[in-house]
């Protein structure tokens, strides 16, 4: 009786962990349960997925998806999501994507829905689009503004309640091709339509509700012309006006300026100054029936906002003045509505000053100047090639440093030392010649190319080291090493350039 009690027990505990270790995920019929409906739209460089979850418990989904010669990647993806975009895909390679159900427990399907996909190649469009406006709001041709390479945006303002919206596509300057939806002319926001090409066809509509703005996305899918239109609205406040900005004393007087709109209810200007500047402004809306300044002083203090008073009906009121601090740069001027709606809004008003890039050239183990001093030329914005400028004085060890201070702009620089007071040849144990690439070489083969060029440069043609430019407002430092028999170095805040 005992062994046959103890037995008993052996078969329940067999039991338990048997139920315990059963996968969730396989169905009554010993097949697993998988996502349905799974679909792959292939795109330039990349394959979006969409599929329906299966009506099981379970936590979650893994993405596999692999190519000859390519390893298998892996992502998580949330129950409910029901869509993936794979990108940075390799255009022409076929790609198998395999939908895989994560049970609660953890445990992943052996299985899971499969399917194949090739994405595609980029591709420049064959046309540049415009919209002609038909309805209201009139007057709001647009050229396309290209995002891509088959892609064109462009985004409407100001839209209200009740708005609607006619127009039309055509090909920038002609009505040999002028294009609608073949299905319906009327535009579902967030909907993508497949246009046709044709001379005598009805305009598209959009019906506006709420008050936001609207992109237009005018998009090539393959090379043959056939393009996609997909209208996304957003709804956000409007600001009552568009301002504008009046000199009436100081360096610019006299000039006036429309603020460019950087969303629904901020407007700004960016102008370039000069050190000593005084300016003088006034603010109003776009036909100057109201004038705005700061309600507190008129002394703008740098990224300080204030609340600017309106001065009433064709006053003049009292100007705003700025003084650019002892260095040029560049000033922003932004005018910002907090969200109230009508005339009755209250903006404020921030002036953001930015001086021009300083840049400290650390020049290291030039031995052959050790005790020395040689100047800095080069494609500076203050001073550039003048002798004398930026002069080097090196230690024994043959290091010596020197800030170029007011650089505006600079994407890349072409420099040299001089020495002798004029002296352009190379400073003795440096070989300028395979310093490469310099600036006008846009050739770059592992630093093997000879440029025959005693200038150094940073930067080759079509590319700015650091990316985007010698910034306004950023200091950096360049740091030219000629240790290394003869073949210097350079980096820039530490980051290897060229050696």
């Amino acid at each position: 009786m005992k062994k046959l009690f103890v037995l008993g027990i052996s078969i329940l505990a067999l039991l338990i962990v048997s139920v315990g270790c059963a996968n969730p995920l396989v169905g009554s019929d010993g097949g697993a349960v998988v996502v349905s409906d799974l679909v792959a739209a292939a795109g330039v460089a990349k394959v979006d997925l969409t599929w329906t979850d299966p009506e099981v418990s379970f936590s979650g989904l893994k993405v596999e998806y692999s190519a000859e010669g390519v390893e298998t990647v892996t992502v998580d993806v949330a129950k409910g999501d029901g869509a993936l975009s794979v990108t940075d895909l390799t255009a022409g390679t076929e790609y198998t994507f395999v939908v895989k159900t994560v049970a609660e427990n953890g445990v992943v399907a052996a299985e899971g829905a499969s399917i194949t996909a090739t994405p595609k190649g980029s591709f420049t469009a064959p046309f540049t689009p415009e919209v002609i406006g038909i309805g209201t709001p009139g007057g709001w041709d647009g050229n396309g503004a290209m995002t891509k390479v088959s892609e064109y945006e462009w985004t409407y303002t100001f839209l209200t309640d009740g708005t609607d919206l006619e127009f039309k596509i055509r090909k920038l300057g002609s009505w040999d091709n002028a294009y609608t939806n073949l299905e319906d002319t009327e535009i579902a926001v967030g909907t993508a339509f497949e246009l046709r090409t044709g001379d005598e066809l009805p305009n598209m509509s959009l019906a506006v509700e709420g008050e936001g703005r609207i992109t237009m996305t005018f998009k090539f899918e393959n090379d043959e012309g056939v393009p996609e239109l997909l209208v996304e609205y957003e709804e956000s406040q409007v600001a009552p006006f568009s301002p504008k900005l009046s000199f009436v004393g100081g360096t610019n007087d006299g000039e006036s300026y429309y603020m460019g709109m950087v969303t629904q209810n901020e407007w700004e200007i960016t102008m370039d100054v000069t050190a000593g500047d005084t300016l003088e402004f006034v603010i109003g809306n776009n036909d100057d029936s109201t004038r705005y300044g700061d309600a507190a002083s008129h002394s703008l203090v740098n990224n300080t906002a204030f609340d600017a008073a309106a001065y009433g009906d064709g006053e003049s009121g009292t100007s705003i003045t700025y003084t650019v601090p002892a260095s040029n740069g560049k000033v922003t001027i932004s005018y910002y509505f907090a969200g109230q709606e009508g005339d009755s809004d209250t903006p404020e008003i921030l002036l953001s000053y930015v001086s021009p890039a300083n840049i400290t050239f650390q020049f290291r183990n030039f031995t052959g100047l050790a005790n020395g001093t040689a100047d800095l030329v080069g494609d500076f914005t203050v001073s550039g090639w003048t002798h004398g400028a930026y002069t080097l004085n090196f230690d024994a060890s043959g290091n010596a440093d020197v800030t170029v201070s007011d650089q505006e702009g600079l994407n890349k620089i072409l420099f040299r030392l001089v020495v002798g007071g004029g002296d352009w040849s190379a400073p003795a144990g440096v070989d300028y010649s395979v310093l490469e690439p310099n600036a006008w070489n846009n050739l770059d083969d592992d630093h093997s190319y000879d440029s025959g060029d005693s200038n150094w440069g940073i930067g080759n043609e079509g590319e700015a080291k650091p990316d985007g430019g010698f910034a306004f407002g950023s200091d950096y430092t360049v740091t030219i090493d000629a240790a290394g028999g003869g073949r210097a170095s350079m980096a820039i805040d530490g980051t290897t350039v060229w050696e």
